[in-house]
């Protein structure tokens, strides 16, 4: 039988912007009952059916369940050329872990022309204040991690066991200087030495290329 339900369902989250973990917290649902949905491994129950469209009152029985009048067809429709396609999306990356080396569940759909530009980027939320200038907290950046190292642009880094952060960063000879963009007054500029290993070494992980605000953003 084909997966009909499972792209109907993908592509109302990609529509709506949630990643598979939001959707199945609103859901009531693990990240990994929506994968499997998705993949036509598991079919919605009718609990989860009904929790389905009282969560979200625009949608139709059919938009969930037809395959001639689903929402994967509809938005196939809407926007042909405009087709998105899923990323890594990291979350928090452990404290310590090389990126490489986690495995990821987790995706997030970004637009197709975006990810031909940056077809290696990842997603990682962006937590805390110490950039809300530019990018509110809890927003999701891409990162693309070979773009080019240029001072005065924003990267996704992390200080030796830290999580990962992001930060403007201007490169020294022999230091690199991560510098905030808040309102809070708090926040501080501070520069690390090249040679600097053990607690206080700098990973660039890759550069902030796009953002977005999710769904239900400040709510």
């Amino acid at each position: 039988m084909e997966n009909f339900i499972g792209r109907n369902i993908q592509a109302f989250r990609a529509h709506k912007g949630f990643s598979q973990e939001g959707l199945g917290n609103i859901l009531g649902v693990s990240q990994t009952s929506i994968s499997a949905w998705e993949d036509g491994k598991s079919l919605p129950r009718k609990v989860n059916a009904s929790e389905f469209f009282e969560a979200f009152p625009e949608l139709s029985h059919d938009d969930i369940f037809s395959e001639e009048c689903g929402y994967a067809c509809k938005t196939l429709k809407r926007a042909r050329g405009l087709d998105v396609v899923q990323v890594p999306f990291y979350g928090a990356i452990a404290a310590g872990t090389p990126i490489e080396m986690i495995d990821v569940d987790e995706t997030m759909p970004i637009p197709g022309h975006i990810y031909n530009a940056y077809p290696d980027s990842f997603l990682l939320r962006v937590s805390g204040e110490s950039m809300n200038r530019c990018i509110p907290d809890g927003c999701i950046a891409l990162i693309d991690p070979d773009a080019e190292w240029v001072s005065g642009k924003i990267y996704a880094v992390r200080v030796g066991g830290t999580d990962a952060t992001v930060k403007i960063v201007n490169f020294y000879k022999s230091s690199v200087e991560l510098v905030p963009n808040s309102y809070d007054p708090r926040f501080k500029k501070k520069k690390y030495s090249a040679a600097e290993d053990g607690n206080d070494s700098v990973h660039i992980l890759g550069r902030v290329v796009w953002f977005f605000a999710p769904f239900n953003f400040g709510k």
